[in-house]
């Protein structure tokens, strides 16, 4: 590197003249001042000098060339862009005047260092972005080592949490002027072996034969899809959950699972079995979800929902704490009219085989009387007659079924 005002450190010897030395020392000031600015390349040993001697760049010392600043370093430097023991490494990173920019300059760039390309100009802004250097190998004009930081590696190297937020109180991703259906984020084709979803997607929103779809997992896999179906009869269209096929339903799990309330409009729903619902089973063992109807005292707490629909219509329970629920034990059930209420009991229960209550028998008893008419002599003539009974035997046809009451 050639000797100049603006590189170069020299220490005045004693047979150094005065003259002389104060030339020295006034360079070397000025090569502190600037850094040991050069356009060329950094010190070497030529421009280091103390004793007569050349010492070369030593460790801590900075050097700025028309790019960026460097430090001396012999313990981190990696391969140096600039020559010696120069390196960014420690320094910070650097900002280009957008992507143009940093790749004219994407020679001076290091190994592992960061660069912003923020723009003050107004049509750059949106396009901000923050890029590490991954080799030594790039040329100007040449990004192919320069990666995205706020884009995941796409060579399958994600094993942990990439992205994690516990805390979401806002939008992290809006997609309010964003169409979905160009939106598509797959790592295969774009379509599957059924033509209606996209295969080996992990998530995928955009346009599959005209659908758009969220893969979760593959389709090729255990897991499901799912899908909105644009097109198609009112029981295919809308929002479909398949198994690993495609072409199979899978199970649903919710809390609350709804539909329209009049078949066939879309504007209102309500919940597919309302809580309070009645319904007869066919099993000893009654389902989860469900209460059998024996008249049984239930938690007002536990069934919060339920009681907040009976109340105490079928009995109030301990009268704080708990609720009945109906009881059909023997009992068919009879619409609500003019002769029947909400909650009415009647008191018969079917007994045994298929008869309601007991017997029934019925004595009739006359009394007659003699009557004289016109002198023709009397004859009987029946006065009163009475019926007495005791209790009624009842035959009813029936199936026994269990009563259970949704929760």
């Amino acid at each position: 590197m050639a000797i100049s005002t603006s590189n170069t450190f020299i220490e005045p010897t004693a047979g150094t003249s005065l003259n002389a030395a104060r030339s020295q020392i006034n360079s070397s000031l000025r090569a502190l001042l600037s850094n040991f600015y050069s356009t060329n390349a950094p010190p070497v040993g030529v421009n280091i000098v103390a004793s007569g001697a050349q010492l070369g760049a030593q460790n801590g010392l900075v050097y700025h060339n028309a790019n960026a600043l460097y430090v001396s370093d012999s313990v981190n430097v990696k391969a140096t862009r600039v020559g010696g023991n120069f390196t960014r490494a420690g320094i910070g990173s650097r900002n280009e005047n957008g992507i143009v920019a940093l790749a004219a300059n994407a020679l001076s760039y290091e190994n592992g260092e960061l660069v912003s390309t923020i723009s003050e100009a107004g049509g750059l802004k949106a396009n901000a972005r923050l890029y590490l250097c991954t080799g030594n190998s790039v040329s100007a004009g040449n990004m192919t080592d320069f990666i995205d930081v706020g884009v995941p590696p796409t060579n399958g190297s994600i094993v942990t949490t990439m992205v994690a937020d516990d805390a979401i109180t806002n939008a992290k991703i809006n997609a309010s002027t964003v169409n979905l259906d160009n939106l598509l984020l797959i790592d295969g084709t774009k379509a599957g072996a059924d033509g209606n979803a996209p295969a080996n997607a992990q998530i995928a929103l955009g346009t599959t034969s005209g659908n758009t779809a969220l893969s979760l997992g593959s389709l090729h896999s255990s897991n499901v899809t799912l899908k909105h179906q644009r097109a198609g009869t009112v029981e295919n269209a809308g929002l479909s959950i398949m198994d690993n096929t495609g072409v199979k339903f899978a199970p649903v799990a919710a809390n609350l699972v709804c539909q329209s309330t009049i078949t066939g409009t879309d504007t209102a729903v309500a919940p597919i079995v309302p809580c309070g619902s009645i319904i007869m089973w066919t099993n000893a063992t009654v389902p989860d979800g469900f209460l059998e109807c024996k008249g049984d005292a239930v938690s007002r707490t536990t069934y919060a929902a339920l009681f907040a629909v009976l109340g105490t219509t079928y009995g109030a329970g301990n009268g704080s704490s708990t609720f009945n629920v109906p009881d059909f034990q023997g009992r068919h059930a009879a619409g609500v009219s003019s002769n029947v209420t909400l909650g009415e009991i009647s008191g018969q229960q079917i007994t045994s085989g298929n008869a309601y209550g007991g017997s029934v028998s019925i004595s009739l008893s006359t009394v007659t009387r003699n009557v004289a008419t016109l002198g023709l002599g009397g004859f009987p003539m029946l006065e009163s007659v009475s019926v007495s009974s005791s209790s009624a035997t009842v035959n009813a046809a029936f199936v026994g079924v269990k009563y259970i009451i949704k929760t």
